[in-house]
């Protein structure tokens, strides 16, 4: 008799362990698919608007650098930017902040165009965008803030 009680008892928690699992499952689905607020956006917003002051960084100072370190610095600046405009096209946001994050990453894009030349040697073309951009994304950054 208390060999079924103990088989009685491991089923109980078997089903009780099972019931967990699927609980924490559900609750990571929920998690993961639920649109992101404010704070999600802005902080992709805000390296965005780092990545952009870096790019007036180093599209001020081109020619105090050696041509072969610009290219590569703004290469790299090219491949973040473009990683950040994923990030954002990727967030499930909020329906109130759709049209704000389409600012954003059309925002990226540009800014993209302007590492992507800078990282071909055209470094006067849109020397002034970044900072534009950067000034756009700051404000966007305190909406989202609101």
């Amino acid at each position: 008799m208390a060999e079924r009680w103990s088989r009685r008892d491991a089923l109980h928690q078997g089903i009780a362990v099972a019931a967990i699992v699927v609980l924490a499952v559900a609750g990571m689905v929920y998690l993961r698919e639920r649109p992101q607020g404010p704070a999600s956006l802005k902080a992709e917003v805000s390296t965005l608007r780092s990545q952009a002051a870096e790019t007036e960084l180093v599209l001020s100072s081109a020619s105090q650098l050696d041509a072969r370190f610009m290219k590569a610095h703004a290469e790299q600046l090219a491949k973040n930017i473009e990683r950040a405009q994923d990030s954002i096209g990727n967030l499930n946001v909020q329906p109130a902040l759709r049209d704000a994050q389409r600012f954003a990453r059309n925002e990226a894009q540009r800014l993209h165009g302007v590492a992507q030349a800078a990282s071909q040697g055209d470094v006067t073309s849109q020397r002034t965008l970044p900072r534009i951009i950067a000034g756009e994304l700051q404000v966007l950054e305190h909406t989202l803030e609101r």
